[in-house]
């Protein structure tokens, strides 16, 4: 890991998007590290500092407002920045992540990883 650069851990079990997100994230100097599921999110993060979490919320055994709910329970874990992914975009669905402890939401059909890096850059690295 480069002490230099912010390290971002991304959650989702769709392989595509997580490529997807974490190759745009890259190619802008973020250090990304990839989960498909909540137990290997927390693996990670047993090990590694991380600046971010991008999370989705649609995964198989563990979702991830579940998820979200482990994290803000950890004193090492609970101030790190968690956004998000989810296709929902219900008021309720926003509003239950928001409640959970996230940072932000982001709706993964209205973003492209491009964009998502643009807003991480502006809203959560100094």
């Amino acid at each position: 890991m480069n002490a230099n650069k912010r390290t971002i851990l991304i959650v989702d079990d769709d392989k595509i998007i997580l490529e997807m997100f974490a190759e745009s994230l890259e190619s802008r100097g973020f250090e990304c590290l990839r989960a498909s599921g909540a137990e290997e999110g927390f693996s990670i993060l047993e090990r590694v500092l991380v600046d971010l979490i991008l999370l989705d919320v649609l995964m198989p055994v563990m979702d991830g407002i579940t998820m979200l709910g482990e994290i803000r329970k950890r004193p090492e874990w609970k101030e790190i920045p968690v956004i998000v992914l989810s296709g929902l975009n219900d008021a309720g669905s926003v509003a239950r992540a928001l409640h959970s402890g996230a940072s932000d939401y982001v709706e993964k059909s209205r973003w492209n990883p491009d964009d998502l890096a643009i807003r991480i850059q502006e809203k959560f690295v100094s």
